[in-house]
């Protein structure tokens, strides 16, 4: 079984830019199998729980997309949704 690049996407209730880049991110995760979304209520910067995964993250600013590959540890992070290139390099990029 294939290793799923978990996602979080930081944002902040009443920014308009997150609200502007959610469909594109939501399309993403739905289209590909190999991602996992972590709660959204995990990574709402109004929340304790999303202030501290940002704190954790260092993120500093909102939309915020984090991409983590569990096997290679690669990252990525972006204020867009990341390519399908992008993402399959995760797989075989290593920190």
């Amino acid at each position: 079984m294939t290793p799923k690049i978990s996602l979080l996407f930081f944002t902040k209730r009443g920014c308009p830019k997150c609200e502007a880049l959610r469909p594109a991110f939501l399309n993403l995760v739905g289209r590909r199998d190999d991602l996992e979304c972590v709660d959204f209520k995990d990574t709402d910067v109004d929340t304790p729980a999303g202030e501290a995964n940002a704190a954790f993250w260092d993120v500093l600013t909102v939309p915020t997309i984090l991409c983590l590959h569990p096997v290679t540890k690669a990252q990525w992070r972006g204020a867009v949704c990341p390519t399908d290139a992008e993402l399959d390099a995760l797989s075989t990029t290593t920190n």
